[in-house]
């Protein structure tokens, strides 16, 4: 169900809480007893970028002294777009992995695909579909390299012949052991004068864009339970590329979800 659009800019506290009743008139909830009704017996998630959702939570903070539990905003709980989430964490990857020309960074993928829009992050245009796009074409480029050096030939169709669990052990071989795993860059840390820093790099970047399509299709699909498994992910890609408000917003998600919230929440 869509709601109609208003004529409110959102630009204050004050213009948030004209929308929450603004939202709620839409959806039939402006009488008294219609209100008191839905705040004894249901719990409101409002879910909104990250600015968004952290007025809302200042504007609960303000209205705790006021008279009833509606008012005070007792009924509610506030929860960061995945969406807004997922495009921090893009913007984080093309941050950490740009590079340049010569490097073996995004900067080189972007000539080599000639996408010439992407060496900027942008708020506005297709930057973030763009971008997006490219992270996966660069993705499977790795992965089908990969394919080719664990499994010892020189092109995928080499190993059509063979087992199904054949390739499971060389994809579990690839992804955790060698080629995309936290645990295969702490094998090239062991023996430091042997690392190719280049190589080192592509192994990161094939961990985290991995960690970053696992989340993608996730939310494509609602798998709710993957999402909240990737939390600690985003918590650590928040915490480690400056993004201390999205990392607030996960604490927040933990917190409630482990410590603060019943179960039919």
């Amino acid at each position: 169900y869509l709601l109609g659009t208003v004529n409110i800019p959102e630009v204050s506290y004050g213009d948030n809480s004209k929308l929450l009743s603004e939202w709620l008139k839409q959806l039939n909830f402006w009488k008294p007893i219609e209100l008191m009704e839905l705040g004894m017996g249901k719990i409101v998630a409002w879910i909104g970028d990250q600015l968004t959702v952290d007025r809302l939570r200042r504007l609960f903070v303000f209205r705790a002294d006021d008279d009833n539990f509606f008012d005070r905003m007792d009924c509610s709980i506030f929860i960061f777009g995945w969406l807004h989430a997922q495009m921090a964490f893009a913007n984080s990857l093309h941050k950490q992995y740009l590079g340049t020309s010569k490097g073996r960074g995004l900067h080189q993928a972007f000539e080599a695909l000639n996408r010439k829009g992407l060496y900027k992050t942008r708020t506005q245009g297709p930057f973030y579909h763009d971008l997006v796009e490219a992270l996966y074409h660069v993705a499977e480029a790795h992965i089908r390299v990969d394919w080719c050096r664990i499994g010892c030939v020189t092109s995928l169709k080499d190993l059509r012949s063979l087992s199904a669990h054949s390739l499971y052990d060389l994809a579990k071989k690839m992804i955790v052991n060698t080629h995309a795993s936290s645990e295969a860059l702490d094998m090239m840390d062991h023996k430091p004068e042997l690392v190719d820093e280049q190589e080192r790099q592509v192994v990161m970047f094939n961990r985290d864009v991995l960690q970053f399509i696992v989340l993608d299709r996730a939310i494509r699909h609602g798998d709710v339970t993957i999402m909240e498994d990737m939390l600690l992910t985003l918590l650590c890609r928040f915490m480690g590329g400056n993004k201390g408000k999205y990392a607030n917003e996960v604490l927040e998600l933990l917190q409630g979800l482990n410590r603060e919230w019943p179960d039919e929440i």
